[in-house]
């Protein structure tokens, strides 16, 4: 067996070597939002319907009128939206801090310009995902979502959703719920929101 020379030796540890420096390095946030600050632009406001402001290193979202079912907001710069790969996931962490009912609820939306998907979870351990199709102007639900199983009122939701192609997966406090196909891949908005007189804060909101 021929030997290998000192320079064909160089060539294949500096090939190994970079071949797991590239596989350990980690996969660079396409949105790692802490709300420590405002570099995104999230609107802010007080107003007679609702109030919303950052402070602290979260974003509190309060509802204050009766004639709306929820009150979500947005981010002035959705450039994160724009060219998403084919796999991702959409993390955040959302407490309903106080609420005049009974059975309050918050949640997220995501939204193109042919769709609205709400993922709603409410204090009682229920989760609905519901599809909005702005062409036929109905609401379609999903079926077969699971509940958290809770004794006590849910006030604390980390919820991930996992987006491969048309196809996500809910996953909320690490119990997966639903498995689905939406019918839009790109977006115009990601949207935390809390329900009718109902005060909520969200901790972070990240796409990896």
């Amino acid at each position: 067996m021929k030997k290998l020379s000192s320079l064909n030796l160089l060539i294949f540890f500096t090939s190994l070597s970079l071949f797991f420096s590239c596989n350990n390095v980690e996969k660079k946030s396409i949105l790692n939002e802490d709300f420590d600050s405002n570099t995104k632009g999230w609107i802010q406001e007080d107003t007679d319907f609702h109030k919303i402001e950052i402070k602290d290193g979260y974003y509190f979202i309060q509802s204050k009128d009766s004639a709306y079912g929820r009150t979500s907001t947005r981010s002035l710069d959705r450039s994160y939206l724009y060219s998403l790969p084919e796999k991702y996931s959409i993390n955040t962490s959302i407490e309903i801090i106080q609420s005049d009912l009974d059975t309050a609820f918050c949640g997220l939306i995501l939204e193109s310009s042919s769709f609205e998907y709400e993922f709603r979870f409410f204090n009682t351990g229920k989760v609905t995902v519901e599809q909005y199709s702005y062409v036929t102007k109905k609401w379609a639900t999903y079926d077969k979502v699971k509940s958290l199983e809770s004794e006590k009122k849910v006030k604390k939701f980390d919820v991930e959703i996992k987006v491969d192609g048309w196809f996500f997966d809910l996953y909320v406090n690490k119990k997966k719920l639903v498995r689905g196909k939406m019918g839009a891949k790109n977006w115009d908005r990601l949207a935390p929101y809390a329900g009718k007189f109902t005060s909520i804060k969200v901790d972070y909101l990240r796409i990896n």
